[in-house]
């Protein structure tokens, strides 16, 4: 699952240095890569940033393809984010998606493959979390196109 920021318009890389860019559409990242990013985040936060498969740059909020990593967890694991950003399975966390989803307006991107290499995708036009005191609720999520179902 990945998400764009509409505002601004492979395998990961280890980051580059201590180089902290400004979100994925930073206009210095050109690949597809783990970088620093400052975006919504109190802190520079390591993301996997996809430039390859649509126009635009999007932020891997969720990546499992290689069963290294066991998503059978706690809640609170889900709110902090959790696995391998540098190659592996992970989840970018419920409190990161949502500082990213309120700081601006982001579609949802949602590509699939089975074992057959079949890929289907599912895209939202809009699509927001709200805050850990709800227990994180899809605020947005309309504008759906693609070939998974809805």
């Amino acid at each position: 699952m990945a998400l764009e920021n509409r505002q601004e318009g492979g395998k990961p890389l280890v980051p580059e240095g201590d180089t902290v860019y400004t979100s994925c559409d930073d206009e210095r990242i050109t690949q597809t890569g783990t970088y620093l990013v400052q975006d919504a985040f109190a802190e520079p936060t390591k993301v996997v940033c996809v430039l390859d498969f649509q126009p635009g740059a999007y932020t891997v909020i969720q990546n499992r393809q290689t069963g290294s990593t066991d998503f059978y967890r706690g809640y609170s694991e889900y709110r902090s984010g959790f696995g391998e950003f540098d190659g592996g399975d992970y989840w970018l966390g419920l409190d990161r998606i949502h500082n990213i989803t309120s700081s601006g307006d982001y579609e949802l991107f949602i590509q699939l493959e089975d074992f057959e290499r079949n890929v289907t995708y599912a895209r939202y036009d809009n699509f927001a979390i709200g805050a850990g005191n709800d227990f994180y609720p899809i605020t947005k999520l309309d504008g759906y196109s693609g070939s998974a179902g809805d």
